[in-house]
């Protein structure tokens, strides 16, 4: 094994977020064609993680823990096909983050990430009134070859 590689081991660290409360934050579906969402959400917050830390001055990067997934699925009314809500909800969080801690500010949200395993945030890139700024956010899509930048404001 290469040494750069045990070094990143030892020294990549994720600081996950904790506010918001479950369902719609730190919680994702498991068993589902969205499932990346909901394992790694569940491999963070529950499972034994090498990576993760829980001293935030540690992190290398921050996770901000919810999936379209469970927003859509709380928030979401199908008839009205109206999505404010869940973009509303994204921007509240990321707003109360940046409002509590430090680390958001000193980087702009440059080295902070969401995971979207679905063609929802292509949708809610369009109700969200303002980027977050210096902020590129990927979804991933089925094809591993294929990765889409919705916004990229630096």
């Amino acid at each position: 094994m290469c040494m750069s590689y045990l070094e990143m081991e030892k020294q990549f660290k994720i600081y996950v977020y904790q506010e918001g409360e479950p369902p719609m934050f730190h919680d994702g579906p498991c068993k589902s064609i969205y499932s990346t969402e909901g394992r790694f959400i569940h491999e963070m917050e529950r499972g034994h993680n090498m990576y993760r830390t829980t001293d935030p001055d540690e992190a290398l990067v921050y996770f901000l823990p919810f999936g379209v997934v469970m927003l859509v699925q709380y928030l979401y009314e199908p008839r009205s096909r109206e999505t404010h809500a869940i973009g509303r909800a994204m921007v509240n969080y990321i707003d109360a983050v940046a409002a509590n801690h430090p680390f958001w500010n000193r980087s702009l949200g440059a080295d902070h990430f969401m995971l979207f395993c679905h063609d929802w945030v292509m949708i809610l890139n369009i109700v969200i009134s303002r980027p977050v700024e210096n902020k590129s956010i990927f979804t991933v899509w089925p094809s591993l070859h294929e990765r889409k930048i919705l916004w990229d404001c630096r």
